[in-house]
């Protein structure tokens, strides 16, 4: 049996993955890893178990042990979530933490946009009516954003 010693949570705001997915040496994957390196490096485990959030591996995995200076055995691999007990509690856990999140923010702002999910149609009646009372809960790099302010910046027939 495995027993979770220690765990660690950061959380990531709009603005940071805006920063990182507009960047030009950075993207949504290196966040994370450098995000998983902070962890790694605090809690300088024996063994880490990752869910690799890039289709190539072997280059995250490098780019981690690059950073980590240290002796840990990496187990970096797709659908780790499913096949490493360590990283279904993590996947839960940040979950959780997820939901958590977006219930402060529904109850600070005072309305209930559902899941915060793109797929959620009250979410996205929610970004249509609100994303200029609330721009600091939207990633500015989320699709969905990008699409609405394509929309409303473009022009009909009638103002032609």
């Amino acid at each position: 049996m495995r027993k979770i010693v220690q765990f660690k949570i950061i959380k990531i705001t709009p603005k940071q993955i805006d920063s990182a997915v507009e960047s030009d040496n950075s993207n949504l994957n290196w966040l994370e890893a450098d995000n998983t390196i902070k962890i790694l490096k605090e809690l300088n485990p024996n063994k880490a178990y990752i869910d690799c959030p890039s289709t190539n591996i072997n280059a995250y995995k490098n780019y981690l042990r690059k950073r980590i200076e240290t002796g840990i055995e990496l187990h970096v691999g797709h659908k780790m979530d499913s096949d490493n007990i360590v990283c279904s509690a993590a996947s839960i856990i940040a979950k959780t933490e997820r939901d958590s999140e977006i219930e402060k923010i529904k109850k600070k702002i005072g309305y209930n946009f559902n899941s915060g999910y793109p797929s959620d149609p009250l979410t996205q009646e929610f970004l249509r009516k609100h994303h200029k009372d609330f721009p600091e809960i939207f990633r500015k790099s989320w699709e969905s954003y990008k699409r609405l302010l394509k929309e409303k910046n473009q022009k009909n027939l009638e103002e032609f």
